[in-house]
């Protein structure tokens, strides 16, 4: 029998079921997403996590799949098509095509038995609930509910899920300072994200990396305050690397966790905050027995 959860799992089937009943339309993204009632922020992370595509790319390639299906089966011009399935010009719809599926419009309606290589079928639920259950649990990862309390020094700057490989630099940036805090209470590292927006659906937000102070009496200069006052969080602890390899790739705690762990919640996230702690058993980002918490505000 099925868990009964937040549905962030029913969430993403019904929103490309509605993706599909509107391929013909201008669709409302953020209506689309406001129906099925998950925070914005965390709904594209978890889209891409699970689906491996972006939500503007999963829209493009099944309106691509579609017009392929009316290129071969419809007597309609090519230039309709392609503005039926939302494109502005025969250009840039045959452009993309051609990415897509390496033929352009033209030649399929020509060979109409050509087999189209990567056609992205609509997805079903049942198929992506049982991946997670079949992985969820081989990664150790524990997680637990806890309340936050903490007032943190630091530097922050404004940064966005693309800047993964800045991370790094920004983290020992701000190590080279930490001795000017005189009253930090240990050296435990924070990186703390928040006032979390999307931009062009990519996430954005403000980046503080601190330290915990027992109070805000002494800020050294260049430096802000912060303080998370009983936040309700749901925290996991990562056991292994964080990192692919030494080019510092995506993290494969973020992707397990959106992929394994928070499909299944019973609790909903909401984009306030997304705290990561770095203490004395994390040895680096490269080592198989590093652990660090990452955690993630909840209602």
């Amino acid at each position: 029998m099925r868990i009964q959860t937040v549905n962030y799992l029913d969430g993403i089937q019904k929103f490309v079921d509605n993706v599909d009943k509107q391929i013909e339309e201008e669709i409302d993204i953020d209506k689309a997403i406001a129906e099925i009632h998950i925070s914005k922020f965390h709904f594209y992370r978890l889209f891409k996590a699970i689906v491996g595509l972006s939500v503007y790319d999963y829209i493009k390639k099944r309106r691509l799949t579609k017009a392929s299906e009316s290129i071969i089966q419809s007597q309609d011009d090519i230039l309709t098509i392609a503005i039926k399935y939302g494109f502005s010009s025969q250009e840039v719809f045959t452009r993309n095509f051609k990415k897509m599926f390496g033929i352009t419009p033209g030649r399929l309606r020509k060979e109409p038995h050509f087999k189209l290589p990567n056609r992205l079928t609509p997805i079903n639920l049942d198929s992506i609930f049982l991946d997670v259950k079949a992985l969820n649990g081989k990664v150790h990862v524990d997680r637990k509910i806890e309340t936050l309390s903490v007032k943190l020094i630091g530097i922050s700057r404004y940064s966005n899920d693309e800047n993964i490989l800045t991370i790094t630099p920004f983290f020992e940036s701000f190590i080279q300072q930490v001795d000017q805090i005189a009253n930090r209470k240990d050296d435990v590292l924070y990186r703390v994200c928040y006032d979390m927006e999307l931009t062009n659906g990519i996430g954005t937000y403000k980046e503080l990396v601190a330290v915990e102070v027992g109070d805000f009496s002494i800020v050294p200069e260049g430096m802000i305050t912060k303080e998370i006052n009983k936040a309700k969080v749901i925290t996991f602890t990562h056991k292994g690397r964080l990192f692919q390899d030494e080019e510092g790739r995506v993290l494969n705690t973020y992707d397990f966790i959106c992929h394994y762990r928070i499909p299944l919640l019973e609790a909903k996230l909401t984009d306030e905050l997304v705290i990561e702690r770095y203490g004395s058993e994390f040895i680096g980002p490269y080592d198989d027995k590093s652990k660090m918490d990452i955690s993630f505000s909840i209602t």
